[in-house]
């Protein structure tokens, strides 16, 4: 026998529209998803943060690196006046003959027991003089007295580590005074010589020179930045 359908009459088909479990595990998923990509947002943040103040850290670093070295190449080994130079010191006590340079010491921002740690050391040096006016004839050679030797010039110069606003700064002193930022952030700074306990196999009228910078990022967590380098002086 055929049926036959009434046109009229709506034939219902499958159940329409969701139950509440299903639209329970569908919130589920989507809190999952939307908590991994806020996850995912925030250690990409992170990961650049710690890029940026690395890399500002580094370039700075290398910036003052770049000075020092400049500066010490062009100085040397001299006693002037019963005072050997470069004159090496610890914790702002620059010692007899040289206490114009004494400072307050900067804090330091990690303790002693950590052994990243290094005891700072600051230095005092000369500088050859150089009496030609610029643009003259000599300009920019040093000067040397009738036997050859070197003239040094009157000034002493020197590194030291201060704290300024509540962050430590290397400066560039002459006399003990007019000082010139070198770079911030400064965990500590070293100079030695061969005649330093610990320093190695430095060669005779060299330096080494070790620089660590330290600073937080928007989480407050320690960023640090470290070199190294040894420069052999004028007349080493």
């Amino acid at each position: 026998m055929r049926l036959v359908r009434n046109r009229g009459q709506r034939v219902r088909g499958p159940r329409a529209g969701v139950t509440v479990l299903e639209i329970t595990i569908a919130s589920v998923l989507l809190l999952m998803t939307a908590g991994m990509t806020i996850r995912a947002v925030v250690d990409m943040r992170g990961a650049a943060t710690l890029t940026t103040v690395n890399s500002q850290l580094s370039a700075q670093g290398e910036r003052a690196m770049e000075r020092i070295m400049d500066d010490l190449r062009r100085s040397g080994v001299a006693n002037v006046g019963g005072l050997n130079y470069p004159h090496m010191f610890n914790a702002g006590d620059a010692g007899n003959g040289f206490d114009v340079h004494d400072h307050v010491p900067a804090p330091q921002s990690v303790p002693d027991d950590d052994p990243a740690y290094v005891t700072p050391r600051e230095i005092i040096f000369l500088q050859p003089a150089d009496a030609d006016a610029p643009g003259t004839a000599g300009a920019g050679r040093p000067d040397v007295d009738a036997n050859g030797e070197l003239v040094w010039d009157t000034r002493e110069f020197s590194y030291v580590v201060v704290a300024v606003n509540g962050r430590n700064e290397l400066q560039r002193r002459i006399d003990g005074a007019a000082p010139q930022v070198v770079c911030r952030d400064v965990e500590w700074i070293r100079f030695d010589d061969n005649t330093q306990p610990g320093a190695g196999a430095l060669p005779t009228g060299a330096l080494r020179v070790r620089l660590a910078l330290r600073d937080v990022d928007a989480t407050g967590r320690a960023i640090r930045w470290e070199t190294e380098a040894v420069v052999r002086l004028r007349n080493g």
